[in-house]
C-alpha cells in the first residue's frame, strides 16, 4: 500500500493547518474525538465524518469536503481520512 499522501490545499480554516489552529484548549481530552479516533484506526469509515465535525471547529465540513473533491467530482474517503491525520499532525507541531 503507498504511503499516505498530504491533503491538497484548500483556504483558510479548511486547511489542516487552519483547522489545527482553531481547535480549543483541551482537544486531546476530548472523549468523544477519541472515540471517533480509534473507530477511524479500527477501520470504521463511518468514523470518518463526525472526527472531521470535532476536527473543524471554525469552518462548516461541507467546506473542508469541497476542498477535497477530486477533479472527478468524487470526495474520497481516503483524502478525508487523510485530512483528520494531517489536522492532528498540524495541531501537534504547533504544539511542540
Amino acid at each position: 500500500m503507498a504511503a499516505p499522501r498530504k491533503t491538497a490545499a484548500v483556504a483558510g480554516p479548511a486547511t489542516p493547518e487552519g483547522a489545527a489552529a482553531a481547535l480549543p484548549e483541551g482537544w486531546r481530552d476530548d472523549m468523544e474525538l477519541f472515540d471517533l479516533l480509534c473507530e477511524l484506526d479500527a477501520g470504521s469509515v463511518a468514523a470518518i465524518g463526525p472526527a472531521m465535525e470535532k476536527l473543524s471547529p471554525a469552518c462548516p465540513v461541507s467546506a473542508v469536503r469541497e476542498g477535497l473533491r477530486g477533479e472527478d467530482g468524487i470526495v474520497r474517503i481516503t483524502a478525508c481520512r487523510q485530512w483528520v491525520y494531517d489536522v492532528i499532525e498540524a495541531a501537534n507541531a504547533k504544539n511542540s
